[in-house]
């Protein structure tokens, strides 16, 4: 069985190819194989912002802050961070 992983980094090849539905099929299929992983979600978020989407993009943002457990520092967490309180802006 293919795991995650192969999903995620599909996800990632088609995002930047800008073919952007296949990286959200892939991203999800890569949650979907592995719910407990954060990364994918953070991922979603790109390519939603990408597609002028706020609603998904805070939802996978928030989804990405829950599931997070590595260090406090890192730049991904960082940056989820700062771009939720971008959206949560009136």
């Amino acid at each position: 069985m293919v795991g995650s992983t192969i999903f995620f980094n599909f996800g990632v090849i088609y995002a930047k190819d800008g073919q952007l539905q296949k990286a959200i099929d892939h991203y999800r299929e890569a949650i979907h194989r592995d719910p407990s992983l954060a990364e994918p979600w953070f991922n979603l978020a790109l390519v939603y912002t990408r597609l002028g989407d706020r609603q998904n993009t805070r939802l996978c943002l928030l989804e990405f802050l829950m599931r997070w457990d590595g260090e406090l520092d890192n730049p991904y967490l960082l940056e989820a961070r700062r771009r939720l309180a971008i959206l949560n802006r009136p």
